[in-house]
């Protein structure tokens, strides 16, 4: 991927003012964006993921100029769109900066043939020769696997995703550098999804194009995303590449988002642990941590502060108070599943496949929770040592190391000693932490209390 900043956003904010009720009332706004900053490199797909709601459209509506913001600054190759572009910069740069539109149903004109819907960004920007229009929407519907005798019927005579790959043609048909995705393929079925999905990606191929793709669905972003910003309530709280975002989040907003996927084996049980808690007013917002209502690791700082986005690895930035520990990847849970199951195979091979990841750098596979609970594989010797040198001080890795010789003496079979670590947790825990919240999962599940 070429490193060419291309689309540079900093301290976005767009307002939205409330009708007021009264006269004499004070102006309200909805804080759609609040405060955004990021970089979009050529030729990547940047996602930008969240619940719906906290403004994702809204930013890629800023974006293609749309939406106005009510502050701060959005540069195309080094220029302003809302400052420096004369009239007739403003209009070319259209042609660079296009959209589709979430819903393949309202965002066709019913009135229109194909051709015409097609054809239309071509005839406002006075593109070629009238037959030069027509052989470009026809290549145009070619390149989007469908037929060009279609292009007499109107948008009803076709199903969910015709209309869709429609709106993709209508986008690139100006051959645009960056095309913003409002959540393309939420409104398709599973198997459409996957054949728009693979299209855009053979299309970002043939045309050199970048996407930034707006979705609340997780494992479409996984599948076509270079890098993934993950958005509350119109701030972003985790950025970072897509492996090292689902391998290791740093974000309990994330964390939430990520147990929400459903884990490909029915025999592991879903998370019992979620996001507890209501979603606070997009209307004027208190100071602090917006999340800070729903988080379980919430202090008295993210009340009153709001977090600024750190980097605290290289690429992975992260606006929180907490401790990256706190928080774990799936591979916790699954493996933990596979042991607890008796599934010493699966889980061994889910162990290497892991740790023998090349793509991953050494130091994400300090894995901060993930590798201490993968302690739960050494002798119980070695891991007492490890809890009598601790002190008050380092509870916190008494409770997981406790957690991993519950894993050891599960994955050897002796359940009493198993119990009896379980118990211990219990009774001495970590408020917050992970091995905590299984240790009580399991404890209640075999009936210890």
């Amino acid at each position: 991927m070429n490193r060419e900043p291309l689309l540079q956003v900093e301290h976005l904010k767009v307002y939205f003012p409330v009708r007021k009720s009264k006269i004499g009332e004070k102006q309200r706004y909805v804080h759609a964006c609040d405060d955004l900053s990021f970089t979009v490199y050529r030729g990547e797909v940047f996602g930008i993921v969240g619940e719906s709601g906290c403004g994702k459209t809204t930013t890629g509506k800023a974006l293609v100029k749309i939406v106005k913001p009510t502050s701060g600054v959005i540069r195309y190759r080094g220029k302003d769109i809302y400052r420096d572009l004369t009239r007739e910069e403003a209009f070319a740069f259209r042609r660079k900066m296009q959209i589709i539109f979430q819903d393949p149903y309202s965002s066709l004109d019913p009135r229109f043939t194909v051709r015409r819907i097609i054809q239309e960004p071509l005839d406002i920007h006075r593109e070629g020769t009238p037959e030069d229009r027509r052989q470009r929407v026809e290549q145009l519907m070619r390149d989007v696997e469908m037929r060009p005798e279609q292009l007499t019927k109107f948008p009803h005579e076709f199903s969910g995703g015709q209309r869709q790959r429609i709106g993709i043609a209508r986008a690139l048909a100006l051959n645009p550098e960056v095309i913003v995705c409002d959540e393309p393929v939420s409104a398709l079925d599973v198997a459409i999804q996957a054949q728009v999905l693979n299209l855009m990606c053979d299309l970002q191929d043939k045309y050199s194009l970048t996407y930034i793709f707006v979705s609340h669905n997780l494992s479409v972003v996984k599948h076509i995303c270079n890098r993934i910003a993950v958005m509350y309530l119109g701030q972003f709280v985790e950025l970072a590449d897509t492996q090292t975002l689902f391998r290791h989040p740093m974000h309990p907003y994330t964390v939430g988002l990520l147990e929400a996927i459903p884990v490909p084996d029915p025999r592991v049980p879903s998370l019992l642990a979620g996001l507890d808690g209501d979603v606070p007013t997009p209307i004027d917002p208190p100071p602090g941590c917006r999340f800070c209502s729903r988080c379980p690791h919430a202090t008295e700082e993210c009340r009153r502060q709001t977090p600024q986005m750190q980097e605290l690895e290289p690429g992975h930035f992260v606006a929180c108070y907490a401790q990256p520990e706190d928080c774990y990847s799936m591979y916790d849970w699954i493996f933990s599943s596979y042991v607890e199951m008796g599934d010493m195979e699966s889980a061994r091979k889910l162990l290497q496949d892991a740790t023998d990841d090349q793509d991953v750098p050494d130091m994400d596979w300090d894995y901060k929770c993930c590798v201490r609970l993968y302690k739960g594989l050494r002798k119980p010797e070695e891991i007492r040592q490890h809890v009598s040198d601790s002190d008050d001080d380092l509870k916190l890795d008494v409770v997981t190391l406790r957690y991993g010789m519950f894993i050891y003496y599960t994955y050897i079979g002796d359940l009493e000693k198993g119990n009896e670590q379980l118990l211990a947790i219990v009774k001495d825990p970590f408020e917050g932490a992970f091995a905590t919240t299984k240790a009580r999962q399991y404890a209640k599940a075999r009936g210890l209390i």
